[in-house]
């Protein structure tokens, strides 16, 4: 994923700060919740585990058996876990990309789609099963990105393959070829299977869906532009958008998304708003690079998925640190609602660091519930 998915990614990490900070009072059922994740990076794991546990939510996942990063994980011994697990576990969050092409990196590699119809029909046989013990199961399937796998023999034709997706749809493959001279069909015919693969993927959930055996299906949308082959996909699954089947642009954060939407149903007789604020309006409305929408809209999205209504009258308070040069207008937006009863600080002004003009002020962190 690259890192300037970090703006929605951050968004999430405050909201379930914000969800475990708000809930206090009430009741959350614990339960024992099953992850195969989308890859091994900590994001993905360990930083799950801490946050359910703060959910007070026992997590587990089979940290021995998913992949090394670009090193596929091996179905067997995925599955065994799965089974095993079926009598102490009430609720699954399961990754296609980790249980049917080996993880995130692998879900980018042409070679993870052989065999693909078999690969679905045996996690099909497992859902069939959780649905016999009365399982929850939460499904997600992350897009490949536009930009091919470094790990393949596509990489060497990433510029031609990025124009050939920004207009997908628009260009006809022998005009693209006469225009670009490159790649060779055959390349194309490679980058092309992997978006084929991924759309069967989607389709035999959606079927799955619609037969009972899962509760919440999540299409996920990882390193995108504007237009792009991925953007044709998402249009066509809007259409089967409904209550269990939910479009998300995003790759990494959508596992702290379910797991707030699960202490959300949990939790749903109790109200929940939010007041949020940015350091530059103006700019929360552009798309950024390798982003589908606004940083404003994706923010509204996530907030309509957990049913939180975005109230200015709120006393719990948001802040999107979202422009470097803004740290002053954040700054004093701290002090000014220090007395709130819930404040928050989402700082995306950077790429992969903290903006350190925020930090002038010593008693700063000291005004905060949360950071991010």
């Amino acid at each position: 994923m690259h890192s300037k998915k970090i703006p929605a990614l951050l968004i999430f990490i405050i909201l379930i700060i914000f969800l475990g900070t708000s809930t206090a009072g009430t009741t959350v059922p614990s339960s024992e919740i099953v992850l195969i994740p989308l890859d091994s990076r900590p994001c993905n794991t360990d930083y799950i585990m801490y946050a359910a546990g703060a959910l007070d939510k026992k997590l587990s996942y089979p940290k021995d058996f998913i992949d090394n990063y670009n090193q596929p994980s091996r179905q067997d011994n995925l599955y065994k876990f799965l089974y095993d697990s079926l009598d102490t576990a009430d609720t699954y969050i399961i990754f296609t990309n980790q249980i049917i092409n080996g993880g995130l990196i692998a879900s980018r590699d042409p070679l993870s789609y052989i065999g693909i119809e078999e690969k679905i029909n045996d996690f099909t046989n497992f859902l069939e099963l959780a649905k016999e013990y009365d399982k929850q199961v939460f499904v997600v399937s992350v897009l490949p990105r536009v930009i091919p796998s470094q790990f393949t023999d596509l990489w060497n034709f990433r510029d031609e393959l990025i124009s050939f997706s920004n207009q997908f749809g628009s260009i006809d493959l022998d005009v693209f070829q006469n225009a670009y001279q490159s790649p060779p069909k055959e390349i194309i015919a490679k980058y092309l299977s992997i978006y084929s693969g991924s759309d069967l993927i989607v389709n035999q959930m959606k079927d799955s869906v619609d037969k009972g055996l899962i509760d919440l299906f999540i299409i996920g949308q990882d390193d995108t532009y504007k237009e792009s082959i991925t953007n044709h996909q998402i249009n066509k699954y809007l259409q089967y958008s409904n209550e269990k089947i939910i479009v998300q642009p995003g790759a990494d954060e959508l596992t702290k998304l379910i797991l707030a939407k699960i202490i959300r149903n949990e939790t749903s007789n109790y109200p929940l708003d939010i007041n949020l604020n940015y350091t530059d309006t103006s700019e929360s409305k552009e798309i950024r690079a390798y982003e589908s929408t606004s940083t404003e809209k994706r923010a509204d999205q996530i907030l309509q998925f957990l049913n939180i209504k975005n109230n200015t009258s709120s006393e719990n308070i948001a802040i999107i640190h979202n422009k470097a040069g803004t740290s002053e207008t954040s700054i004093n937006s701290i002090y000014n609602n220090v007395n709130k009863k819930y404040l928050s600080l989402i700082d995306i002004a950077y790429i992969n660091r903290g903006d350190p003009e925020l930090f002038i002020e010593p008693s700063f962190l000291k005004n905060l519930n949360g950071y991010s």
